[in-house]
């Protein structure tokens, strides 16, 4: 508490730096009008028990922040061993996979040449049956206009 804080001047004493700033509420004191305990620098007896007080609600945040980041490592820890794990299967069965990987590309377009003959047919059937429509619309249009 012997090293003053730049630029700041004791609440209390104007023309003297202040030394530290109120654990509960910020200002600045000199050592003159800093109460302490357990470690604690207040303003006043107000604050210094508000902070007393208080102090065993944030040691119990803080661990409860600790805990919660230690699991959120952990979380981490675990996913990145299993994708590191999975990265080496893929790795280890890589030629078995392209294999596999290569039936299913040609299977697929062996379907595909297949299937497109029948939907081509579908598509053509499809338009006919929309351009029947069609000129049976025409047809009625004429008739009720006397074209």
């Amino acid at each position: 508490m012997s090293q003053k804080i730049s630029g700041s001047v004791c609440l209390n004493h104007p023309n003297v730096p202040a030394l530290a700033h109120c654990a509960t509420c910020r200002k600045p004191v000199c050592a003159d009008c800093v109460k302490s305990a357990e470690g604690i620098q207040c303003c006043s007896d107000v604050c210094l028990q508000n902070a007393l007080a208080s102090r065993v609600v944030v040691d119990d945040i803080m661990r409860r922040k600790q805990k919660s980041q230690f699991k959120a490592l952990l979380r981490r820890l675990v996913i990145l061993i299993v994708l590191l794990a999975l990265a080496a299967l893929a790795w280890h069965y890589k030629e078995p996979l392209q294999n596999l990987f290569k039936q299913g590309k040609s299977k697929a377009e062996e379907l595909s040449k297949d299937l497109g003959g029948q939907v081509k047919g579908a598509k053509d059937s499809y338009q006919k049956e929309l351009d029947a429509k069609d000129a049976q619309r025409k047809a009625k249009q004429q008739k009720k206009y006397g074209l």
